[in-house]
């Protein structure tokens, strides 16, 4: 049995725009019915017997806002929402009854959801950190595929290094996708290895503030595996671990 576990975040934005020829919003039947085949595409490639939605709060709770100090999270995000948005929120709470995920992102709960009998069916290059099934419909060849632990682990320590353009996470600065610095994160297969990796790197450019800089990265970059209240508190213990080991 497959529950599918789908980043709904992506359906308000993917759709919520639609144009026809002349530059207008797409009627409403047309974006509804584009959201349903999607929902659907979505389950026939995942083979699912079963699926849930999940929506991330449109209100400030997302502990990721109290956390970033160094800039404002999602600062970066000045634009006007999608024509349909909230219409679409809408519809996909009354018809789907999609899950909408407060204190958090709606990537935590997927994250903290995902199990041996789930698949995560998502764009967001975030959630590859997190081991299990994964489908990204913008890779359909790929098809359902695999994160493991070690693999999940390189992706979130990479995110590290270069940070998030889309979320206002700093990197460091000159680092890119094809940095040998990440690179070397892929040669490495424990944890603690990566972590003083990035942390040597962050110390290189940083100084003494390595560990403001780091260690409020990492807390805006981890997706969420426990359901514990404290939005920082699994991430910071692992890196404490890490240090003490």
């Amino acid at each position: 049995m497959i529950h599918n576990l789908i980043d709904a975040d992506r359906i308000l934005y993917c759709f919520g725009g639609l144009k026809d020829e002349e530059g207008s919003p797409q009627p409403w039947e047309i974006v509804r019915s584009r959201i349903d085949d999607n929902i659907n595409l979505l389950n026939l490639a995942t083979r699912a017997d079963s699926f849930e939605l999940v929506l991330t709060s449109d209100d400030k709770s997302n502990f990721r806002f109290n956390v970033a100090t160094i800039l404002p999270y999602k600062g970066n995000r000045l634009s006007d929402k999608p024509f349909w948005y909230q219409t679409i929120r809408s519809y996909l709470v009354d018809t789907y009854r999609a899950h909408v995920v407060y204190g958090m992102e709606a990537d935590d709960y997927l994250g903290i959801q995902q199990s041996e009998n789930t698949v995560i069916s998502s764009v967001d290059k975030d959630l590859d950190n997190i081991p299990g099934k994964h489908f990204n419909e913008l890779k359909p060849n790929k098809g359902v595929y695999e994160i493991s632990e070690v693999c999940g682990w390189r992706n979130y320590f990479c995110q590290c290094l270069l940070g998030d353009d889309t979320d206002n996470i700093m990197g460091l600065y000159g680092v890119g996708r094809a940095s040998a610095l990440l690179k070397r994160i892929h040669t490495l297969s424990e944890s603690r290895d990566m972590y003083l990796d990035v942390k040597a790197q962050y110390l290189k450019r940083f100084g003494s503030h390595w560990k403001m800089f780091l260690w409020e990265n990492a807390s805006l970059l981890w997706i969420k595996r426990k359901a514990i209240p404290e939005g920082q508190e699994e991430i910071l213990e692992l890196l404490q671990g890490f240090e003490a080991a």
